[in-house]
């Protein structure tokens, strides 16, 4: 079955504002070569905008995983007592453990997580843990 996609009218905002910039020029007396251009240069900036929109917040997201990873395996080569690790340090050793233990997709979640500090998956089951660690 295939996904249905999400329209979020974001094309028809373009238009609206695109016309309403328009009239606001025309309003303002500019000439109509004046206007077109501007329209026609404000349509191109956001064409290129949502071209590379898209790889540009997918490397960002890649370079994200890259360094939480290398945290990971930074944290989880440590040999700190437990009681001196601070929480976010503890988090990270808490996931690089479920990573030796065989899950898989282990994600350090950010804030606004709603308490679950990591999510991992192992034999098809989406796991959420909530990391305590006090001093």
């Amino acid at each position: 079955m295939s996904r249905r996609s999400r329209n979020n009218g974001l094309g028809s905002a373009i238009v609206i504002i695109i016309l309403l910039a328009g009239g606001v020029m025309y309003s303002q007396g500019l000439s109509a070569p004046a206007i077109f251009n501007t329209i026609a240069a404000g349509i191109i900036l956001i064409v290129l905008l949502s071209i590379f929109y898209s790889p540009i917040a997918s490397i960002i997201r890649f370079l994200g995983r890259l360094v939480q990873r290398q945290r990971l395996k930074r944290i989880a080569h440590t040999y700190k007592p437990l009681d001196a690790m601070t929480w976010a340090e503890f988090e990270y050793f808490v996931a690089a453990w479920l990573k030796d233990k065989g899950y898989t997709n282990v994600r350090i979640t950010e804030k606004y997580d709603l308490g679950v500090d990591i999510i991992a998956k192992k034999d098809g089951i989406t796991w959420g843990v909530q990391v305590k660690h006090y001093n």
